[in-house]
Protein backbone atom coordinates (compact mmCIF):
# COMPACT_ATOMS: atom_id res chain seq x y z
CA UNK A 1 0.00 0.00 0.00
CA UNK A 2 1.44 3.39 -0.98
CA UNK A 3 2.16 6.13 1.58
CA UNK A 4 -0.62 8.35 0.16
CA UNK A 5 -3.14 5.48 0.41
CA UNK A 6 -2.06 4.79 4.01
CA UNK A 7 -2.59 8.46 4.89
CA UNK A 8 -6.05 8.44 3.30
CA UNK A 9 -6.99 5.28 5.19
CA UNK A 10 -5.65 6.72 8.47
CA UNK A 11 -7.49 10.02 7.96
CA UNK A 12 -10.73 8.20 7.13
CA UNK A 13 -10.31 6.15 10.33
CA UNK A 14 -9.72 9.37 12.30
CA UNK A 15 -12.90 10.89 10.86
CA UNK A 16 -14.90 7.78 11.77
CA UNK A 17 -13.58 7.80 15.33
CA UNK A 18 -14.29 11.53 15.67
CA UNK A 19 -17.84 11.04 14.43
CA UNK A 20 -18.28 8.26 16.96
CA UNK A 21 -17.05 10.52 19.77
CA UNK A 22 -20.49 12.04 20.18
CA UNK A 23 -22.18 8.63 20.41
CA UNK A 24 -22.32 6.30 23.44
CA UNK A 25 -19.06 4.46 23.99
CA UNK A 26 -19.29 0.99 22.40
CA UNK A 27 -17.25 -0.58 25.20
CA UNK A 28 -19.68 0.77 27.81
CA UNK A 29 -22.64 -0.57 25.85
CA UNK A 30 -20.92 -3.96 25.50
CA UNK A 31 -20.13 -4.05 29.23
CA UNK A 32 -23.78 -3.29 30.03
CA UNK A 33 -24.93 -6.00 27.62
CA UNK A 34 -22.47 -8.49 29.11
CA UNK A 35 -23.64 -7.69 32.65
CA UNK A 36 -27.25 -8.23 31.58
CA UNK A 37 -26.41 -11.55 29.92
CA UNK A 38 -24.49 -12.65 33.00
CA UNK A 39 -27.40 -11.87 35.31
CA UNK A 40 -29.81 -13.74 33.02
CA UNK A 41 -27.65 -16.84 32.78
CA UNK A 42 -25.39 -17.66 35.71
CA UNK A 43 -23.90 -20.63 33.84
CA UNK A 44 -22.87 -18.68 30.76
CA UNK A 45 -19.66 -16.64 30.84
CA UNK A 46 -19.35 -13.93 28.18
CA UNK A 47 -16.04 -13.68 26.38
CA UNK A 48 -14.03 -10.53 27.12
CA UNK A 49 -14.35 -7.86 24.45
CA UNK A 50 -11.09 -6.52 23.09
CA UNK A 51 -11.29 -3.26 21.18
CA UNK A 52 -8.26 -1.86 19.39
CA UNK A 53 -8.45 1.60 17.89
CA UNK A 54 -5.98 3.68 15.92
CA UNK A 55 -5.34 5.66 19.10
CA UNK A 56 -4.41 2.46 20.98
CA UNK A 57 -1.94 1.49 18.26
CA UNK A 58 -0.13 4.85 18.05
CA UNK A 59 -0.08 5.36 21.81
CA UNK A 60 2.84 2.94 22.04
CA UNK A 61 4.92 4.84 19.46
CA UNK A 62 6.04 8.13 21.00
CA UNK A 63 8.08 10.61 18.97
CA UNK A 64 11.01 11.67 21.17
CA UNK A 65 10.75 15.33 22.18
CA UNK A 66 14.45 15.79 21.30
CA UNK A 67 13.70 15.05 17.63
CA UNK A 68 10.99 17.73 17.34
CA UNK A 69 11.62 21.28 16.14
CA UNK A 70 10.34 23.21 19.17
CA UNK A 71 10.01 26.99 19.53
CA UNK A 72 10.04 29.41 22.48
CA UNK A 73 6.46 30.57 21.83
CA UNK A 74 4.68 30.47 25.23
CA UNK A 75 1.34 29.57 23.57
CA UNK A 76 2.55 26.94 21.12
CA UNK A 77 5.97 25.32 21.11
CA UNK A 78 5.43 23.27 17.92
CA UNK A 79 4.52 24.65 14.50
CA UNK A 80 3.65 21.11 13.38
CA UNK A 81 1.16 20.81 16.23
CA UNK A 82 -0.23 24.30 15.44
CA UNK A 83 -0.86 23.32 11.80
CA UNK A 84 -2.46 20.05 12.87
CA UNK A 85 -4.80 21.95 15.20
CA UNK A 86 -5.80 24.54 12.59
CA UNK A 87 -6.49 21.73 10.11
CA UNK A 88 -8.79 19.97 12.59
CA UNK A 89 -10.72 22.75 14.33
CA UNK A 90 -14.21 22.92 12.85
CA UNK A 91 -17.45 24.61 13.96
CA UNK A 92 -18.22 21.89 16.53
CA UNK A 93 -16.38 21.77 19.87
CA UNK A 94 -16.72 18.01 20.35
CA UNK A 95 -15.57 16.95 16.90
CA UNK A 96 -12.74 19.52 16.99
CA UNK A 97 -11.26 18.18 20.22
CA UNK A 98 -11.60 14.56 19.13
CA UNK A 99 -10.11 15.18 15.66
CA UNK A 100 -7.19 17.09 17.19
CA UNK A 101 -6.59 14.35 19.77
CA UNK A 102 -6.62 11.54 17.22
CA UNK A 103 -4.46 13.41 14.70
CA UNK A 104 -1.91 14.46 17.36
CA UNK A 105 -1.64 10.93 18.75
CA UNK A 106 -1.20 9.59 15.21
CA UNK A 107 1.50 12.13 14.34
CA UNK A 108 3.42 12.46 17.62
CA UNK A 109 2.49 9.30 19.52
CA UNK A 110 1.69 9.22 23.21
CA UNK A 111 -1.51 10.41 24.85
CA UNK A 112 -2.88 13.91 24.19
CA UNK A 113 -5.42 15.91 26.13
CA UNK A 114 -7.43 18.55 24.27
CA UNK A 115 -9.55 21.36 25.70
CA UNK A 116 -11.80 23.37 23.36
CA UNK A 117 -14.15 26.24 24.21
CA UNK A 118 -15.91 29.22 22.73
CA UNK A 119 -13.80 32.09 24.00
CA UNK A 120 -11.24 32.16 26.79
CA UNK A 121 -10.38 29.49 29.34
CA UNK A 122 -7.76 29.06 32.03
CA UNK A 123 -5.57 26.02 32.61
CA UNK A 124 -2.33 24.75 34.11
CA UNK A 125 -0.45 21.82 32.59
CA UNK A 126 2.85 20.05 33.05
CA UNK A 127 4.06 19.01 29.61
CA UNK A 128 6.83 19.30 27.02
CA UNK A 129 4.69 19.50 23.85
CA UNK A 130 1.75 21.92 23.74
CA UNK A 131 -0.20 24.38 21.62
CA UNK A 132 -3.10 26.80 22.03
CA UNK A 133 -4.76 27.99 18.83
CA UNK A 134 -7.98 29.74 17.82
CA UNK A 135 -9.96 29.39 14.61
CA UNK A 136 -13.13 31.44 14.30
CA UNK A 137 -14.66 31.56 17.77
CA UNK A 138 -13.27 28.18 18.88
CA UNK A 139 -10.09 28.09 20.96
CA UNK A 140 -8.35 24.81 21.68
CA UNK A 141 -5.38 23.82 23.80
CA UNK A 142 -3.69 20.47 23.37
CA UNK A 143 -0.74 18.87 25.08
CA UNK A 144 0.97 15.51 25.25
CA UNK A 145 0.82 13.82 28.63
CA UNK A 146 4.17 13.20 30.30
Amino acid sequence: MGERTKLKVSFKKLQQEAAAAGQPNEEVIEEQDNALEKSESAHSTPSPVVSTTLADAVEERVVDIATLNLTDDPLCNSEDLRKLMLDNIDENLNSSKRLIQLAAEAQFGGRFDVICANGDFSYVTNTELFCQETKGDISCYTYRQL
